[in-house]
């Protein structure tokens, strides 16, 4: 079995690159599956400190 780790901090960086080179852009995060098994709780207050839509499936 593989193993995925979900760092806060790179989501957080991802997001702020998008912001600098498409600052008129907003961002919609789909979750689904409660992260594919990573974790909601891993996902959602990074995306929720930058102020992104967040959409749970």
């Amino acid at each position: 079995m593989r193993t995925i780790t979900i760092k806060p901090k790179a989501l957080t960086h991802n997001l702020n690159q998008v912001k600098k080179r498409a600052p008129q852009s907003k961002v919609l995060a789909m979750v689904k599956s409660n992260a594919y098994g990573h974790g909601v709780a891993a996902v959602l207050p990074a995306c929720s400190k930058q102020m992104v839509s967040v959409s749970l499936l």
